[in-house]
């Protein structure tokens, strides 16, 4: 195999390509059969790690105002336990992708070509690290939902090593997307 994917799913305080962070989940996958490769990586970002690039990322009050209506589950996982600064969170995710892909071509999903990938994307550079995929490796999911007729909103929680997660949790989200993205292979291969 010359290449392999993977799925990033943020949760984050706007949708802006600045926004600040929250949580991010990456998993690597087989597009085909949906198998999950690897470790899965996952953290959770201190806010006040955001405050020496201060004014270079945002929240917005519409984004803060939809957390409050989310679950509990969901918004103690999004705004509270243990956190890391920013900057060794970038670190530690440019690691993992080296690890996995293993010097293979990165392809990366998101759910829309224009949240998850432009914010990390727009953190990494911020900081100065190099974003490990090219550009033209980019994938949405959503223009895959789409051109095989798709509800993502009919795919449940799909468990990652025997555990389940909630809705808007980034693992959670990832595995939901990669599901999708082996049901929307099945329907092209069978076209």
């Amino acid at each position: 195999m010359s290449d392999i994917h993977f799925c990033i799913d943020l949760e984050t305080m706007g949708v802006c390509p600045n926004t600040m962070i929250l949580t991010i989940g990456v998993l690597a996958f087989d597009p085909p059969s949906g198998k999950i490769l690897g470790e899965p990586f996952y953290e959770r970002i201190s806010i006040d790690s955001y405050r020496q690039y201060t004014p270079s990322f945002t929240f917005d009050g519409d984004t803060i105002s939809w957390w409050m209506t989310q679950s509990e589950e969901a918004r103690l996982e999004a705004f509270c336990g243990e956190r890391k600064e920013l900057s060794d969170v970038l670190l530690a995710f440019i690691e993992w992708c080296r690890v996995i892909s293993n010097g293979k071509k990165i392809f990366i999903w998101s759910h829309g070509a224009s949240f998850d990938v432009p914010i990390v994307s727009y953190a990494l550079t911020t900081l100065g690290l190099e974003i490990p995929w090219k550009f033209w490796n980019i994938r949405d999911t959503r223009t895959l939902f789409d051109m095989v007729s798709l509800d993502f909103r009919t795919i449940g929680q799909v468990p990652i090593n025997n555990h389940m997660y909630p809705n808007h949790h980034a693992l959670g989200d990832c595995a939901r997307e990669i599901e999708g993205i082996k049901q929307s292979y099945q329907r092209l291969k069978r076209k």
